[in-house]
């Protein structure tokens, strides 16, 4: 939970693409990053960011990646 917490946090606050943080917290495949995510945060990463980048959402945001 921690690297999906810390990738979390890449993508919305570093605007860095999904391939480059799926590496960055030590996956070794994008699919695979993507299905853990998936099933951690209950959503696709590309649909996380434009979740949590709007600005209503970013206290639920804090309490999330915490």
């Amino acid at each position: 939970s921690f690297r999906l917490k810390q990738a979390a946090h890449l993508l919305v606050n570093n605007r860095v693409n999904v391939s480059e943080v799926a590496y960055k917290v030590g996956f070794s495949t994008h699919s695979h990053f993507s299905s853990s995510f998936r099933e951690f945060y209950g959503m696709s990463p590309k649909e996380f960011v434009v979740f949590y980048t709007k600005e209503e959402n970013a206290e639920a945001l804090k309490k999330l990646i915490e």
